[in-house]
């Protein structure tokens, strides 16, 4: 079983991380360096966003695990320099969290002991749905050179919105009494009846057309991402074998 999960991980979340890094190059990055050059052309807001490729990807910068933005400090953080190695730098952390996501998915898939292509699909617009969709609705993707609430504050919510829609989706699906399915839509829209942090001054030095372009951009990046690790992943699951069976089975 562990060489079978370990088999459809790698294969399922490098194909992901390798799709939604060719997605990135020709619509978000390209976005992202539009952006660059008005921040570059003047002062940027205090507390200046991190920059972002997509929502609920390894690129992402509102505090998922794979996030690699870097705000806008006194001391310029180092960053990968334009070109090949920021796309070098840009698919090694989607292979990771493709992989990660894999693993995973193809664990849940096992331990289930039934996966399709229809189930993966259905777990990927799930993730999509925790880790894009629903804390983009709060803590929409910034492009370079937009002011942001505290870093630590939007990686908190961040992490809380995605927690409560995994658990409200799971609760409204599975559970059998009508008051627990409500209470999972509850918990759904709890982040959100909370509210996102947000800055003391809102601003942004690109226009807004831009902005809602790369928003646009950022979730469907988010969801090329997750559906197709989700629906890779339960068909890889359910063609594989289970190589630590066969060898067992093996004469000697």
């Amino acid at each position: 079983m562990l060489h079978r999960i370990l088999a459809v991980a790698v294969v399922a979340g490098g194909l992901a991380g390798i799709a939604v890094t060719g997605l990135q190059m020709l619509w978000a990055v390209p976005l992202i360096h539009v952006a660059e050059t008005y921040e570059n052309a003047g002062a940027a807001p205090a507390n200046v966003a991190s920059h972002t490729h997509a929502a609920g990807t390894p690129a992402h910068s509102h505090g998922t695990e794979a996030g690699h933005g870097h705000a806008a400090l006194t001391a310029e953080p180092w960053a990968p320099a334009d070109g090949i190695e920021r796309t070098a730098w840009t698919l090694i952390a989607n292979l990771l969290i493709g992989v990660g996501g894999g693993l995973v998915l193809a664990a849940v898939f096992s331990l289930r002991r039934r996966a399709d292509l229809t189930t993966g699909l259905a777990f990927g617009a799930v993730a999509f749905a925790a880790f894009g969709l629903a804390p983009a609705l709060g803590l929409p993707p910034d492009l370079p050179g937009t002011a942001a609430a505290e870093l630590g504050a939007r990686q908190a919510w961040w992490a809380g919105a995605a927690i409560a829609t995994i658990g409200g989706l799971a609760t409204a699906y599975y559970g059998r009494r009508l008051w627990v399915k409500a209470a999972g839509l509850l918990l759904l829209t709890l982040p959100h009846l909370v509210g996102a942090p947000a800055p003391e001054i809102h601003g942004a030095l690109a226009p807004a057309a831009l902005q809602r372009e790369f928003i646009a951009a950022s979730l469907v990046n988010s969801a090329v991402f997750w559906i197709v690790l989700g629906g890779l992943t339960g068909w890889l699951t359910r063609r594989l074998p289970d190589l630590q069976t066969e060898t067992a089975g093996e004469p000697a």
